[in-house]
């Protein structure tokens, strides 16, 4: 496994250092003094955009992890402000135009796999999203590398789609960005396969699907870090 990843579900110490986020616009304003550490993304502030979603988190520096939890406020993979805190140092709060209200993170356990399974139709542009494993990004340089199949013995043709994040602007505003990004097509003879932006983020990979010859169609992916 790349130093740079790990799955939360494996206790693997932290690389020391980080580096710059190339997301970062070049004239963006001089973070503020609270390097390293960690924050929380609130999802009750976050907004749905034409671009993707976007989380607020105010100036932080380039070095400090944002933890994405679910929409109810869980932690990936059974997280905890405790365990956070030890892999990345203190817990830095968000400023209030980045906060929907007071976030109580909740844990959650999950259990580690390497292949999931997908489902899509269709009658839909895209598949609901299909969780896959937690990965925590050590540094900004950090890229998820997904790979789907299609179910065998079967025609389809299928079109996969894994979640991303990158860190940029929303007006005004600085925040960590979550995109949809393409993936290509699968069949029974090649995967898809391609790795998409990560960087600092602790949060789940997620993919999608859409059936381009059938139906119904299904398959499995996977998503590991690289």
């Amino acid at each position: 496994m790349n130093k740079k990843t790990m799955l939360t579900s494996l206790v693997v110490p932290m690389a020391a250092a980080l580096f710059a986020v190339g997301a970062v616009p070049a004239n963006a304003a001089t973070p503020n003094d609270e390097q390293g550490g960690y924050v929380i993304a609130d999802p009750g502030a976050a907004r749905v955009t034409g671009e993707g979603v976007f989380y607020p988190t105010g100036k932080i520096a380039a070095d400090t992890v944002v933890v994405i939890p679910q929409a109810d406020g869980s932690l990936p993979n059974g997280m905890t402000t405790a365990k956070l805190e030890r892999l990345y140092g203190p817990r830095h709060s968000l400023p209030v135009s980045a906060r929907s209200g007071e976030v109580s993170p909740r844990s959650v356990s999950a259990a580690a796999a390497s292949n999931y399974a997908y489902l899509a139709s269709s009658a839909s542009s895209w598949s609901r999203s299909f969780a896959g494993p937690n990965i925590i990004g050590a540094d900004a340089g950090v890229k998820i590398h997904y790979r789907f199949t299609v179910a065998s013995s079967t025609s389809q043709t299928n079109a996969g789609q894994g979640l991303g994040y990158y860190r940029g602007y929303n007006g005004s505003e600085f925040g960590t960005w979550s995109k949809w990004y393409n993936l290509g097509v699968a069949d029974t003879r090649t995967p898809g396969s391609t790795s998409v932006p990560w960087g600092n983020v602790s949060a789940q990979t997620k993919f999608r699907a859409k059936c381009a010859t059938s139906t119904i169609c299904s398959g499995s992916f996977s998503a590991s870090g690289v």
